[in-house]
This record gives C-alpha cells, sequence and structure tokens, in this order.
C-alpha cells in the first residue's frame, strides 16, 4: 500500500506531513503519495515540504517588478515573506542570485556563487556539534569519526538520540560556537536528509 500522510499544518507555500502507518490511524484529512506529487512534492516522508514550482513564480513576480534603475524590490505577498523567513533555505536555492534582506528580494547582487546547500564541511561541523552537545548534557562521548561515517545513518542516529528543539537552544546561546549561518545549514540536513551532502572523491 502506497503511504498516506497526515497534514499537521499546511500555508500557501508551504506543508507538514507526517506519515500514517495505519490506515485505521489517518484522519479524514490525510494525503496520499499521488495528491504530494500532484502537488509538486517528491519526497514522499515526514517533515517539513515546500511547493517549489510556486514560490519560484511567486518570487519571479516580484523580481519583475523591480523598476529600472532599481536593485530590489518589497514582497507585498505576506504568505511567501513568511515562507522565505521561516525556511532553512537561502532565498537563492529558488531564484539563482538572488538574496531578501527583510522584506525585499534583491536580484543580480551575489559576485560569487551563493551557498545553497550544505557542504561536507557543514555535515562534519554537525556532527561535532552533536557529539558537544551529548557530551555537555549526558556526560557522553561518541567519538565518532566523521570522515569514516555514514552521513545519512549518522545524522539519523543523533535525530534519536537528540531533540532538535533543545539542541537549537544549545546552538544558539549566548556563548555558543556556532553562528546563524552554520544553524542554518544544520537545521536544513536535521529535517531534509535529502541535502546532506553524500560522499565524493573531492570530500
Amino acid at each position: 500500500m502506497a503511504n498516506i500522510f497526515a497534514i499537521e499544518a499546511q500555508t500557501k507555500y508551504h506543508i507538514e506531513i507526517k506519515t500514517i502507518k495505519n490506515i485505521e490511524d489517518a484522519p479524514e484529512d490525510f494525503i496520499t503519495e499521488d495528491e504530494l506529487t500532484e502537488l509538486g512534492i517528491t519526497a514522499h516522508y515526514s517533515g517539513s515540504r515546500y511547493f517549489n514550482s510556486k514560490i519560484k513564480t511567486a518570487m519571479n513576480e516580484v523580481l519583475a517588478s523591480i523598476k529600472d534603475g532599481k536593485k530590489s524590490a518589497i514582497i507585498k505577498d505576506e504568505d511567501l515573506l513568511e515562507c522565505l523567513k521561516e525556511s532553512y533555505h537561502p532565498a537563492s536555492s529558488w531564484v539563482p542570485n538572488t538574496r531578501r534582506v527583510g522584506n525585499r528580494l534583491f536580484k543580480g547582487v551575489n559576485k560569487k556563487a551563493e551557498q545553497t546547500v550544505p557542504s561536507f564541511k557543514n555535515w562534519r561541523q554537525l556532527v561535532y556539534a552533536c557529539n558537544n552537545y551529548l557530551r555537555k548534557t549526558y556526560g557522553v562521548d561518541m567519538n565518532i569519526s566523521a570522515n569514516n561515517s555514514d552521513r545519512l545513518k549518522t545524522i539519523d542516529m543523533y535525530k534519536i538520540l537528540i531533540n532538535w528543539e533543545a539542541f537549537l537552544i544549545y546552538l544558539t546561546k549566548d556563548n555558543s560556537n556556532y553562528t546563524e549561518d552554520d544553524v542554518v545549514w544544520y537545521k536544513m540536513m536535521w529535517e531534509d536528509s535529502e541535502t546532506i551532502p553524500l560522499v565524493k572523491s573531492s570530500n
């Protein structure tokens, strides 16, 4: 049987879904894999998902409203603005060479390619951050070798051992060594395993 999902939250550009394993536990407004695909969502598992085509279209409409001689335009679509603010994705991951500052969307301002997905360095930092959290919280040293560990399975293990909300407090406290940019990449990999960089010969 194909997976079915409960909709935990939904906006114009975003949906939170949870896999339902037993049809008897499904709510009346459940959604199927086929229906998710029709909405443009191909990653069929629990978590946050974004309606990428809708976001791209809406962003391009904002960019089209930039007046001659100007570099940005105001994002008047409140749902779009909230999505861009709350998402762990930078604006350029949807429309290349864009940047959001407050309620304004800028185009063509990046002199070099902006990072849009986590790197191996980000993944390794996340592993070390998880190890440090477990050691400081529980006195347990996992002593995991980042270079020799399966990247997907390692994060899956940490997701069982660590509550993200508590981990986020640890990452963002005043004396933390982790920056806001670090947390963006950590959150992206934590919520979407498809963004975890796979092993490459250059790593």
